[in-house]
């Protein structure tokens, strides 16, 4: 018997994107601006493979991480790294070139409590932000423990109390482990 009808796919509509999720309006050269990464780019010779020590400069925006990691020289193929913990130490062979980041705490130089300011920080389930009484509705903080695989949001209130202005700089981070959502930072 001869196949005279066939079923067709739906037909797809396809739009140009620009550059990943970039309006053409947005495409300026502000998107990968002039910085040490860039500078010690421009300066290689190319008879050698590329590295900076400056590659956490270029991370303002996913545009230019992207085109920092794509001009490294860096392997596809993770080689074989020999790591050794002894003594609350960390010794590392690299097995190729590779990206290191370091993370320390360390005290902050401040006048220490010289400034009134009240800061607050709670979190809520993302999905159970508030609770109603008497038809209002009040803020439900966290009070126990976190529980993982679960979405939370953080309220961080930075109050002056006196009447005198002040300029304040405020560092907000994710715990470690944590991930952003909702297009959070």
């Amino acid at each position: 018997m001869r196949q005279l009808y066939r079923k067709l796919d739906p037909t797809l509509e396809w739009a140009e994107n620009n550059y990943y999720k970039q309006l053409i309006q947005k495409q300026i050269a502000d998107l990968a601006p002039v910085g040490p990464f860039w500078q010690d780019f421009a300066k290689h010779d190319g008879k050698s493979p590329f590295l900076s020590r400056n590659l956490a400069d270029a991370s303002r925006n996913f545009t230019e991480m992207m085109f920092a990691l794509s001009v490294l020289d860096l392997s596809f193929e993770a080689p074989n790294h020999q790591v050794k913990f002894e003594g609350g130490r960390m010794s590392l062979r690299p097995g190729g070139n590779l990206i290191a980041f370091h993370e320390e705490v360390r005290p902050a130089d401040g006048k220490g409590g010289q400034l009134p300011i009240l800061v607050s920080e709670n979190f809520y389930r993302n999905v159970d932000r508030f609770r109603v009484e008497n038809g209002e509705n009040l803020d439900k903080f966290v009070t126990a423990e976190f529980v993982v695989h679960t979405v939370y949001g953080c309220q961080i209130v930075v109050t002056n109390p006196t009447s005198s202005k002040q300029k304040l700089t405020v560092l907000l981070q994710l715990p470690v482990g944590a991930m952003p959502v909702s297009n959070g930072q």
